[in-house]
């Protein structure tokens, strides 16, 4: 969180939405839950994340289009309740592999399409000191409520609960407070551009883990998450500011 912050405010909300976009607490969380409980454990929970893409594209688009016209305290709560319902009926669904693979690609490039694509207006901010604190309080609790639950939740909700925007949410809730509607829409496109790094990332470790070195799976899945995303992270730094 403090990287990614730091990132933004370096950069703009659009780099920090692409970097909160990657898999840089799900990947940590799967990591653990292997550590923990297993290699078939963690696999079938990889494979549960990839069902969680879906609704995180629809979280960012229903808190993109609520923020030309609600606080952000109305957005934030209406975000992650569209996360959560569009979750709970997902995962009541028969899909096989590929169909949850398939239906979150569309979903992500969906999303794109109904994401505005332009920067927000520069300005300077005053950050509060309790400011960076807070962020790294609110993304480390929703962590650690996930993985020191995870032997209750079981590896399918644990899965399913793994990509919920853990950096992404604080983060386009105090960019949107601070910085206004417009950069917070950046931070969501840049959510849904990190999206096909997790989608990769949970592909590789869903199909290696109990047939490979879990070292290898893991170092190849975050390797391929990082080589899909510097095409977007590229374009995001090269391209001047309107």
């Amino acid at each position: 969180m403090i990287a990614v912050s730091w990132a933004a405010r370096r950069w703009g909300p659009g780099i920090g939405g692409l970097l909160a976009g990657l898999p840089l607490t799900s990947g940590p969380i799967s990591i653990y839950l292997w550590v923990e409980q297993g290699p078939k454990f963690a696999a079938t929970a990889a494979s549960s994340s990839l069902l969680s893409l879906t609704p995180v594209a629809i979280f960012s688009v229903v808190y993109g289009r609520l923020a030309q016209r609600l606080p952000m305290p109305a957005c934030a709560f209406c975000g992650l309740a569209v996360f959560t319902l569009s979750l709970f009926f997902l995962q009541r669904l028969d899909l096989s592999f590929w169909q949850i693979w398939i239906i979150g690609v569309l979903a992500i490039s969906l999303g794109l399409i109904c994401a505005p694509n332009k920067r927000p207006a520069k300005f300077r901010i005053h950050y509060p000191r309790w400011d960076l604190p807070a962020r790294v309080f609110s993304a480390t609790g929703m962590v650690l409520l996930i993985t020191l639950s995870a032997s209750a939740f079981g590896s399918q909700w644990s899965g399913l609960l793994s990509p919920i925007p853990v950096l992404a949410w604080p983060l386009c809730a105090f960019v949107h407070q601070q910085q206004g509607s417009d950069a917070a829409r950046a931070v969501l496109r840049g959510i849904l551009e990190g999206a096909y790094g997790v989608l990769i990332f949970y592909t590789i470790v869903a199909g290696g883990l109990g047939r490979l070195s879990p070292v290898f799976v893991y170092v190849a899945a975050i390797l391929a998450s990082l080589i899909v995303s510097i095409p977007w992270l590229k374009s995001k730094l090269v391209r001047p500011a309107e």
